[in-house]
């Protein structure tokens, strides 16, 4: 029961339908109640309610901070939303778990359940039997807590250290989530429903979840999206940005083997290599299956590399336009590289295409295939201009088709995409810059440093 501090009043007549209500001056905004979830279940129950909507509504925040230690699962800001949310949630899995309004869930029920609910229980209040919302989390959401560890939460959230900083727990904020260190490893999450922005003198290595509505991540030496194994399930690292985009610029390599995605522009700027590519490793079942590096944009995507652009078994995909540009080297093999209207890629040296592709008449190719494929309304001509028209490079070996079939590609010096060209090189055998070497077959000339964590 509230304590009598004049924002709730105590009804103690039988016929009231609530036991407490609101004072008018503090009921403001969206009213819904109990009575949403009872009209989702097709019932007229007699059942008097502990309290009104926004008592109820208040309960449910109470509930789950205490389950929790947050006000809001899934990053639901809107306490009422969170709760009509959790209602229909409690619609939809009435019937298959055979739900009975007034009795609380068994541990048979609790645990069969797919998604967070609330459900109306009865209890005796005040010498009253009265329907209380009571809120069920799911062994997923119970879980995924459990997983992200200690929480750290507020208005906002402002980290600065001059050392390193681990994060496997949840660092949460409403209006921004500042973060500065020599050296981030986060293997937790960092959220904010505004602004994520990371600075770090050294490496930023992420295996677990970085997500706001606008996530600038700037590092001096390398930023590391990839996945974390050793765990029975991998866990893959994953940059999610809102409309306010995704900006990430390393002084070294940007390299990703998770998901990155953004529902606005998206801006990849590394001072060496842009990688993107497949992480393979151990996980507690055995081997971990190959996940292949994404990334997403609603809008466009610009990618800049001062030496070399990779992408292998990999694919970017931009609603709008899609600009790669690298220093020195752009290489495709197996990838898959989209843009709803412009696709431009240009390099100081190379473009290589290592693909052998194998095309249905739909163009869509063998799943099982080793290709490149480039889509989009327009491309850019040698000269830079935008030309209408869809671009596939010609295969190695495979049966590609493509209206420039049969045209050297060049970009800049002795750019060459696809063919076997006097401009085109194994991928493996391009002189290191530190000390002039040529890397031996089958090995990287830039390994990923962060091979030992995994």
């Amino acid at each position: 029961m509230p304590s009598d501090n004049g924002m709730f009043d105590v009804h103690a007549d039988a016929d009231s339908p609530f036991l407490v209500t609101t004072a008018p001056r503090f009921a403001k905004g969206d009213g819904t109640g109990a009575e949403y979830l009872l009209n989702r279940l097709g019932m007229q129950d007699p059942h008097k309610r502990l309290g009104d909507a926004y008592y109820e509504q208040r309960l449910v925040l109470e509930q789950i901070l205490s389950l929790t230690g947050r006000r809001a699962l899934d990053g639901n800001a809107d306490g009422f939303a969170q709760y009509r949310a959790l209602m229909d949630n409690a619609a939809d899995e009435a019937d298959r778990l055979g739900l009975a309004l007034g009795a609380p869930l068994s541990s048979t029920q609790i645990g069969a359940l797919d998604r967070d609910i609330v459900w109306l229980v009865e209890q005796e209040v005040n010498g009253q039997k009265v329907l209380v919302p009571v809120v069920y989390l799911s062994r997923a959401t119970a879980a995924r807590m459990k997983a992200e560890g200690a929480l750290m939460a507020g208005d906002t959230v402002d980290i600065q250290s001059t050392g390193k900083v681990r994060n496997d727990g949840a660092l949460e904020s409403d209006r921004g989530t500042w973060l500065s260190a020599d050296t981030l490893i986060n293997d937790g999450a960092i959220r904010s429903r505004a602004t994520v922005d990371i600075s770090t003198r050294g490496d930023t290595l992420n295996r677990g979840r970085i997500a706001g509505e606008r996530v600038v991540v700037d590092a001096g030496g390398d930023i590391v999206n990839t996945v974390r194994f050793g765990d029975a399930v991998p866990t893959v690292g994953s940059m999610e940005a809102g409309a306010g985009g995704m900006a990430l610029k390393a002084g070294r390599d940007i390299v990703n083997q998770g998901n990155l995605a953004s529902a606005g522009n998206a801006i990849l700027d590394a001072g060496r290599d842009v990688v993107q590519d497949t992480a393979t490793g151990q996980s507690g079942a055995g081997l971990g299956r190959p996940q292949a590096g994404r990334l997403t944009s609603g809008a466009s995507a610009a990618i800049t590399a001062g030496r070399d652009a990779v992408f292998d078994r990999s694919g970017v995909q931009a609603d709008q336009h899609l600009v790669i540009d690298a220093g020195r080297d752009a290489r495709f093999v197996a990838a898959d590289m989209q843009a709803g209207q412009t696709l431009a890629v240009t390099a100081g040296r190379d473009i290589v295409s290592e693909a052998v592709t194998t095309t249905s008449q739909r163009g869509l190719g063998n799943p099982g295939a080793r290709q490149l494929r480039l889509y989009g309304r327009n491309r850019a001509d040698h000269a830079g201009n935008v030309v209408p028209g869809r671009w596939r490079p010609r295969a190695q070996g495979g049966s590609g088709h493509s209206p420039d079939r049969g045209r050297s590609h060049r970009r800049r010096r002795h750019g060459t995409v696809g063919g076997t060209g006097s401009g085109q090189r194994n991928r493996h055998q391009y002189p290191d810059p530190g000390n002039g070497r040529v890397p031996p077959q089958g090995q990287d000339p830039h390994p990923d440093p962060y091979d030992h964590d995994r």
